[in-house]
């Protein structure tokens, strides 16, 4: 009553995926509805639903995809992760997810199948709203709830290569004790007891959104984080940040050889720019508002050892639209594992923010602008201004109050690409109240 079939565009010249359901299937209705709510995801990190017809008049229902080339988790884990590396995978899952229920899409079916890995080292989810259209929502609860358990299953999965409960993914199934699957720790050496809560926590409701759970693992890839010695990245003169994610050069060495286009040098992906927090994204500046003095840009690099380019620091201010401060280069979006990198802009004193301009390096940056009236060395201690997906070359965000503070720091967490790398960076950035 089903096919799946990769197919030709011949129109747009592209390749999709076709799902193809016999009008007669016992869930066509919730398998069109979901897929129909599934197309309303914008967020680059899914593969999205381009189109659904019927079921009539053809008596059959189909859901034109997008075909991304890519690597299953579940090809990935016939040996278990790194701690490290299973938080910094699932913080990428997670966040996604919820960027999804912030549109109001659940996937309800979460499997280690439906995570994609790309050439990049960045993910791809798939079957949001058709998985749990065919066979309903895994677990039976509400759908937001499902996925958050359906997230702290894969934590466990990634750390331990089993998939903790009796149902068909193609992993083997976890020791079960006292009707539970047995803590990671106690099936694998050093898993970090913290990472075990986080899975407990999704189980047993402990995280009502999965932004808290995108917080927490955060935190604990911040935690797991070590910073590498001198002698590791000897100079500044060396680029390239070597890998920090246990395991990312040996899944990308066998992910180069997938041709995803919309990766490939000098046609990076871009995304609709979307951003969370108390500032929204607007279009103009009001009027009413005034620009802040700037007292001193400096580097904020609390994960690295020399720092990010401080003598470049100044463009960052100098109005030359041709400058720019940039990041280090990477060898992955994500930084190698590296939590994150920005610059702290100083106001001098404690101010009402009301607006951030910023004009960036390259597209599709994810950044946080946070406020605080110290500099911290764990970044999760300042507030959240703006949480941006996407970012363009220009962005201007605006708070419906101001928020006050003398530091704002510009946190890039994912780096687009750049001349044969992942770099960042700022040409300027004006704070104003108002």
């Amino acid at each position: 009553m089903m096919q799946l079939w990769r197919a030709h565009d011949t129109r747009l010249r592209r390749t999709v995926g076709l799902r193809i359901v016999s009008a007669n299937h016992p869930r066509i209705t919730q398998l069109h509805d979901g897929a129909v709510a599934a197309a309303r995801i914008t967020d680059r990190r899914f593969i999205n639903v381009l189109d659904v017809m019927g079921p009539a008049p053809d008596d059959e229902l189909v859901i034109i995809t997008e075909w991304i080339p890519g690597i299953a988790l579940r090809e990935l884990l016939d040996e278990p992760m790194s701690a490290l590396g299973a938080s910094q995978l699932m913080t990428q899952v997670a966040s996604a997810i919820a960027a999804a229920h912030a549109e109001g899409v659940t996937h309800g079916h979460l499997r280690p199948a439906n995570v994609l890995l790309l050439p990049d080292g960045s993910v791809r989810l798939r079957g949001h709203g058709v998985d749990s259209g065919l066979y309903g929502v895994d677990p039976d609860m509400d759908p937001v709830a499902a996925d958050i358990h359906g997230l702290g299953s894969l934590l466990y999965a990634c750390l331990t290569g089993r998939w903790p409960f009796a149902v068909r993914t193609g992993l083997p199934v976890a020791t079960q004790v006292k009707n539970r699957p047995v803590d990671p720790e106690q099936f694998v050496a050093d898993v970090p007891r913290q990472l075990s809560r986080i899975i407990d926590g999704c189980w047993r409701g402990q995280f009502t959104t999965a932004d808290e759970l995108t917080t927490s693992l955060q935190a604990q890839s911040a935690r797991l984080w070590n910073p590498p010695r001198r002698e590791w990245l000897a100079t500044r003169k060396q680029r390239v940040v070597a890998g920090g994610l246990a395991g990312s050069l040996a899944v990308g060495a066998v992910l180069m050889g997938l041709a995803d286009a919309a990766n490939r040098p000098g046609n990076p992906v871009t995304a609709q720019t979307r951003s969370q927090g108390i500032a929204s994204l607007v279009t103009t500046m009001s009027t009413n508002e005034q620009r802040l003095p700037v007292v001193k840009v400096r580097d904020y690099d609390p994960y690295g050892v020399d720092g990010e380019n401080p003598q470049e620091l100044r463009y960052a201010t100098d109005k030359d639209p041709l400058t720019a401060w940039t990041t280090l280069t990477y060898s992955d979006p994500f930084l190698s594992g590296k939590p994150g990198v920005g610059l702290v802009v100083d106001l001098g004193a404690p101010r009402p923010i009301r607006s951030v301009d910023l004009r960036l390096v390259g597209a599709n940056s994810n950044l946080r602008v946070l406020v605080g009236n110290r500099i911290f060395s764990d970044p999760t201690k300042y507030r959240t201004f703006a949480d941006v997906t996407g970012a363009g070359s220009h962005i201007l965000l605006r708070s419906p109050r101001p928020m006050n503070g003398r530091y704002v720091l510009v946190w890039f967490t994912r780096l687009p690409w750049i001349d044969g790398g992942y770099r960042g960076g700022v040409r300027s950035v004006v704070v104003r109240s108002g």
